[in-house]
């Protein structure tokens, strides 16, 4: 299943869950129910969820509670019928957006910056949200992606390494709020494309900074641009032109935890000024 909000605003926000190919059954009675947050109280309510003639079903929460890091609020997803096994789903209501060049976060720009890192544990997450960093996720990791969400941390999936259907796995990144999005390869675009399908969250596409001649491309099959870096190079004047969100992927950078490497990103982001004021800076080691 896969999960979409149509016309959020500050009172209200329609949400759709949705099979993917008809591969789970919707049929019956759900319950969406919170929100909750690890760094706020606030009052929760259950709503009632309805099918639509496309079999999937829609729920219409009032006053909304939309994720962010510093309030990664969370709702819960249940079946109440019958038919109910039981189990509890845990999902965000995740308002990011593209802006031209600017990725807005309920209508506030946000930069992102922060760290590349294969897997996060608990308290790496919570480390992470300390020091205002967000990350670069380089494995298709579920725990991962459920810590960031609940600690607060803003995630790019990087899933350029999988090969064959890609539907399913970005339907379960639409759960995990945390995921800004997900990172592909240009030949995994096809079919997946920011404007090839209804996609759950942004699609961003992995560059080779120096190789990149076709700015046209940039706008056409993705939502984000993700340019690597490397140390000591000074960053192509696509970037600055594209008119996409682009974010710097500098790599040969040293640093001990996440502290340092948001302070590295910093640095980026000053030495790249003002030619480039990008959507995201992170360094890599």
């Amino acid at each position: 299943m896969s999960i979409r909000l149509r016309e959020p605003t500050e009172s209200s926000v329609r949400v759709t869950l949705a099979p993917i190919r008809d591969a789970v059954d919707l049929e019956g009675t759900w319950e969406l129910y919170g929100p909750r947050c690890e760094y706020a109280r606030t009052l929760a309510s259950t709503f009632r969820g309805s099918a639509t003639e496309r079999g999937a079903v829609e729920f219409l929460v009032t006053e909304p509670c939309y994720w962010s890091p510093e309030l990664p609020f969370l709702y819960e997803l249940r079946r109440v019928d019958a038919a109910s096994d039981g189990r509890v789903h845990t999902l965000g209501l995740r308002n990011l957006s593209v802006h031209g060049p600017n990725l807005r976060l309920g209508g506030k720009r946000v930069v992102l910056r922060g760290a590349a890192t294969l897997t996060l544990s608990d308290q790496e997450t919570q480390e992470a949200h300390s020091a205002e960093a967000a990350i670069v996720l380089r494995s298709v990791d579920d725990a991962s992606l459920v810590a960031a969400s609940r600690w607060g941390v803003f995630t790019l999936v990087d899933a350029t390494a999988i090969a064959g259907e890609l539907a399913h796995v970005i339907a379960r990144f639409s759960w995990r709020p945390a995921a800004a999005a997900v990172l592909l390869r240009g030949d995994q675009l096809e079919g997946v494309s920011a404007r090839g399908m209804e996609c759950p969250l942004l699609v961003a596409r992995r560059f080779d900074s120096s190789n990149v001649t076709d700015t046209d491309a940039i706008a056409a099959d993705c939502n984000v641009a993700v340019a690597i870096v490397e140390r000591g190079e000074r960053p192509p004047r696509w970037m600055a032109s594209c008119g996409r969100p682009v974010v710097a992927v500098r790599r040969g950078a040293t640093y001990a935890d996440f502290v340092e490497a948001r302070a590295g990103c910093d640095r980026l982001q000053a030495d790249l000024a003002p030619e480039f004021d990008l959507a995201g800076y992170f360094v890599a080691r």
